[in-house]
């Protein structure tokens, strides 16, 4: 049997974030913002009006000659 009364939870030191992830933010910000961002874009508009409205014409625009 444990010495411990069933209520109490063993203490420990907070937890700290891993620092050696720290130099991966740069890199993960600049694929977001020049690699991520302006694909979700280009793949939005392709299936949006001027007027913001959704459509395949765009699409099958592709495949006339």
């Amino acid at each position: 049997m444990s010495s411990s009364s069933p209520g109490a939870s063993p203490t420990s030191a907070p937890r700290r974030l891993p620092l050696h992830w720290l130099g991966v933010l740069p890199f993960a910000a600049f694929v977001l913002l020049f690699l991520i961002l302006p694909t979700f874009k280009i793949v939005l508009g392709a299936f949006q009006t001027p007027e913001g409205g959704l459509t395949l014409e765009n699409v099958a625009g592709l495949f006339t000659p």
